[in-house]
């Protein structure tokens, strides 16, 4: 909605500068008053105040969203970081090759013959190679991939990432 404001003060400038350029001719001949030609100088110094104003209106408009956006992205986190005390809880990578079924929240699904609980998504991706990516608490780690049956039919096949 801004944008659009500015815009049209912008087009609204190019025509009052234009009309300013036009009256310095007359007034240079004489052909008009000086009062006339100082009318639409001022006109085009308030368009240009309108249009610095706009211009830094929109600018803490976006400044507030992105520091909106970060912050909700920060709760977010904060969010799925405490789902993951929970016992026999996961994230899911949302970029995960799609092998790996549904990701949906809520989801109760079997992880190297465990069943976990997806608590969420996060964005990561998958590379040469991984085909899929989960964050998990220690404890769920453990209770995963520890068992003896686990230990040897995992091995090699798991890679350990901490973050704190």
């Amino acid at each position: 909605m801004i944008e659009a404001e500015i815009r049209q003060l912008e087009a609204d400038l190019a025509g009052v500068s234009a009309d300013v350029v036009r009256l310095k001719s007359l007034r240079r001949r004489e052909s008009i008053p000086q009062q006339e030609l100082d009318h639409q100088v001022v006109r085009e110094q308030r368009t240009q105040e309108e249009i610095n104003g706009a211009r830094a209106l929109l600018t803490k408009l976006k400044t507030g969203y992105d520091m909106n956006l970060l912050l909700a992205r920060a709760r977010l986190r904060t969010a799925q970081a405490a789902a993951l005390t929970m016992p026999d809880t996961v994230l899911m990578d949302a970029r995960s090759k799609g092998v790996f079924g549904v990701r949906e929240t809520g989801l109760v699904t079997e992880l190297a013959g465990q069943q976990v609980r997806i608590v969420g998504t996060f964005r990561l991706g998958t590379d040469f190679a991984n085909e899929g990516n989960v964050l998990m608490s220690e404890e769920t780690f453990l209770k995963v991939f520890s068992t003896p049956d686990t230990v040897d039919s995992q091995r090699g096949k798991v890679e350990l990432g901490i973050a704190r």
